[in-house]
């Protein structure tokens, strides 16, 4: 190009024209070339050019960038899977076991060791109580936990008159949660002891935990079962109210999102893609919605090429978008 570009210019005629001397005709031709140089450079290396860094087409040859632009598809192949269903119960942890003590005879409280909150272990001095009958002395009655744990309630305080029978002290066990919620009796057939379940906090944060169990008649009242729940979890959750997340049931099917579904005339309808990529509207039977997909029943077969997404202005016939008419 470069060259092509001098030689142009070396014309005689050019030069005796513009009343050019041979020195005069060097210089000049000199200007040009660098001049041109340049721009010769830059069309070689630019994008586009054949032969150069970033040259040839515009569309990516790279495997990857193949397998990108095949792996979009605007039909989706129909296939059987299966879907989980979950049913959703809320409730109070409490401890799975509790022990209160109560005082076994009349008399005044002289001693209190405890508090609430404070970790106790089995047999640990908890309040201390002198019986007052007249004319008569006994040695001090020592109320003990019964079981390892965390003091929930103290009744007992210094001085304090209390009869046979009052609740001095209350320790529950830290280390396993119980959860008692209610379900409906659709859902009760489905449950069973053993099943793993999550409690999730208002925080966002997920306990794990199994059911334990569930009576064996509901509340004649409301007609609704109660399912308890275990938990090995810390004492700081006691009292959280938890949503619980039950699963009850498996479906196996089809399955679409439930913005395709078209209804009309009190039917629905799903768009496919026939064997020429036209497209097919076909009514389906719709079965139970699982969150955001919906179960389709009737009119749908393995192998079968449904819409990706709808627009609400197909037309049956036309060519499917982003697919070829085939003969």
């Amino acid at each position: 190009m470069l060259g092509l570009t001098c030689i142009g210019f070396s014309d005689t005629g050019f030069f005796r024209r513009n009343g050019m001397s041979n020195p005069s005709k060097s210089l000049f031709l000199l200007v040009v070339c660098l001049a041109v140089l340049p721009c010769g450079l830059l069309a070689q290396a630019g994008p586009g050019g054949g032969g150069g860094a970033g040259g040839g087409s515009s569309r990516s040859s790279s495997p990857d960038g193949q397998s990108a632009v095949r792996a979009f598809s605007p039909v989706v192949v129909a296939k059987e899977s299966a879907r989980q269903i979950f049913t959703l119960a809320a409730g109070r942890l409490r401890p799975q076991m509790q022990a209160t003590h109560s005082v076994p005879v009349a008399g005044v409280v002289t001693a209190v060791n405890v508090r609430p909150g404070q970790a106790v272990k089995q047999g640990q001095e908890l309040f201390v109580l002198q019986r007052e009958d007249a004319g008569s002395s006994f040695a001090p009655v020592v109320i003990r936990s019964r079981i390892d744990g965390v003091v929930s309630q103290v009744n007992a305080s210094i001085y304090l008159e209390m009869r046979a029978g009052d609740s001095g002290a209350t320790v529950v066990a830290a280390d396993k949660l119980l959860l008692e919620v209610q379900i409906s009796d659709r859902d009760a057939r489905y449950i069973s002891a053993g099943i793993p379940v999550q409690a999730e906090l208002y925080t966002g944060e997920v306990l794990e935990g199994v059911t334990s169990g569930m009576g064996p008649v509901p509340d004649y009242l409301t007609g609704l079962y109660l399912l308890q729940c275990t938990f090995d979890s810390g004492a700081e959750f006691l009292g959280q109210f938890v949503t619980l997340r039950l699963p009850v049931a498996e479906l196996q099917g089809f399955f679409v999102p439930n913005s395709l579904l078209v209804r009309r005339y009190g039917k629905y309808f799903l768009w496919l893609a026939n064997e020429k990529n036209q497209l097919e509207l076909r009514e389906v039977v719709p079965g139970r919605r699982v969150d955001q997909e919906i179960q389709i029943l009737e009119g749908l077969i393995e192998g079968d090429r449904y819409v990706r997404a709808i627009t609400g202005r197909e037309k049956e016939g036309e060519v499917v978008p982003g697919l070829e008419m085939k003969e």
